[in-house]
């Protein structure tokens, strides 16, 4: 292969088409924790027969899910959406884990889910705004 055709590829690659094949580290963070949410959710329900943790977990997880699928068209409402999903999560398992000190359930996701909220906030922050004046 040669170099040229090389950096048409890895430019092609990299590049985001009209169909959004690229997706940022955030989105696919996102797509992880809601199906996450989602497998848990089911997992407590098969395991322990608990229709609440279905509820519950698929609930979240199918929100979560939403926030990535709204993302391309309003990135803003689906990030922001996921992160309240995210402290909805530490809000529910935070208190049961300083309590318990249970590893599983309590510990794994009010932990997962501080890292996706404080990674979401980051992202925030990183992300590049565009300048009001470009000229200047």
């Amino acid at each position: 292969m040669s170099m040229a055709r090389a950096g048409r590829l890895v430019g092609t690659l990299t590049s985001q088409s009209k169909y959004n094949v690229v997706m940022p580290w955030p989105r696919i963070l996102v797509l992880v924790y809601g199906l996450f949410l989602l497998g848990s959710g089911i997992e407590a329900a098969i395991s322990k027969g608990s229709m609440i943790s279905l509820v519950a977990g698929g609930g979240l997880g199918v929100l979560a899910l939403i926030c990535f699928a709204i993302i391309p068209k309003n990135p803003r409402v689906g990030y922001i959406g996921a992160t309240v999903v995210g402290l909805a999560v530490i809000g529910r398992f935070m208190p049961t884990y300083l309590k318990t000190q249970d590893i599983w359930p309590a510990g794994i996701m009010a932990m997962l889910s501080l890292v996706v909220v404080a990674a979401l906030t980051a992202a925030h922050f990183l992300a590049k705004s565009k300048p009001a004046n470009p000229e200047s």
